[in-house]
């Protein structure tokens, strides 16, 4: 959860679209700092949403991250407050697993089978949802010259009718069987009820949107269990254009995901999505389709971390 759970849904809205953009243009210093061939840096560009666009979208495209996260929250809205009655229960929750981690340098991405894993999950709950993968860098593990961990990882909005007395046998269930495992011992599946407030939901819609700005550091708590913590002053350049490296193998919409109810929600978000797209189509015509894997391949052959990074195996 975000530590600013007092701001006004508008207000973090707000920030998280200014961080968004200072993300961009992140990537875009990065990018021209590595001095790329001109074709090769205007397809990063398009990628990357920094000057021009693609005929997909990608789910590294920054301008239209920033478009979804706006559409997103409006949507979340309006169905909770026309389609949820007012006292169902709406929750927030994070889900882990050890299927979803992966390094900078092996650059494994499992989405597929994760969001396969967080579906099945959620239906066992019996609640309705709507989901957004993330990816989260931990900027000390595993050390030793290894790289450093790159973690899918999913944070959701639920609703529906069960007790607490269920929901908490249900989670801890699924926390303690065989299914799902956590690397560094933190429960895989948290749920946290939210006020039936709207404004509440809006708020955790933006929060479940943000990019991938900032990075966690594992630590340990009073207790002696690990936990992450925001890095506040930031991660390594290259660290951030290689988290854009794989998201770029996917297009936006793998990155949405709805069970039961919640399939409503990412329908109309990616509508409005999709109608945004081909009116900047229309007024800036798409870049030629291009092979996103052959593209790395030629930026990678130049600048690979001291031949560190393999190329992403995407699922």
């Amino acid at each position: 959860m975000p530590k600013s759970n007092y701001l006004p849904a508008a207000e973090y809205l707000r920030r998280t679209i200014e961080q968004a953009s200072r993300y961009q243009q992140r990537l875009e210093r990065i990018s021209r700092k590595m001095r790329l061939r001109p074709r090769r840096e205007a397809r990063v560009f398009a990628l990357f949403g920094i000057k021009g666009h693609c005929s997909h979208i990608p789910l590294s495209d920054i301008t239209a991250r920033i478009e979804a996260l706006e559409i997103f929250s409006l949507r979340v809205a309006d169905h909770l407050a026309s389609e949820v009655k007012s006292d169902t229960p709406i929750y927030h929750g994070t889900f882990m697993d050890d299927v979803g981690l992966t390094t900078d340098r092996e650059a494994r991405f499992r989405l597929r089978r994760f969001r396969g894993k967080v579906d099945r999950a959620i239906r066992k709950l019996g609640l309705n949802a709507v989901v957004v993968i993330e990816v989260q860098a931990i900027t000390n593990y595993p050390g030793r010259g290894l790289g450093y961990f790159l973690m899918l990882h999913c944070h959701a909005i639920l609703w529906g009718s069960i007790s607490d007395r269920k929901r908490r046998a249900a989670i801890k269930k699924l926390n303690n069987s065989r299914a799902w495992t956590n690397h560094f011992g933190l429960k895989p599946i948290k749920l946290r009820r939210l006020p039936n407030n709207i404004d509440q939901a809006q708020f955790i819609a933006c929060y479940l949107m943000k990019l991938p700005a900032c990075a966690k550091r594992l630590t340990k708590n009073r207790f002696g269990k690990f936990c992450l913590r925001p890095v506040e002053t930031g991660y390594r350049d290259h660290l951030a254009f290689r988290i854009a490296e794989g998201l770029s193998h996917y297009s936006i919409y793998d990155g949405i995901f709805g069970v039961c109810d919640g399939k409503f929600i990412r329908k109309a978000w990616k509508a409005d999505l999709q109608e945004w797209n081909r009116v900047r189509s229309e007024s800036e015509p798409p870049m030629r389709r291009f092979s996103t894997s052959c593209l790395w391949k030629g930026v990678r052959r130049r600048h690979n971390n001291r031949g560190h990074y393999r190329p992403f195996q995407i699922g």
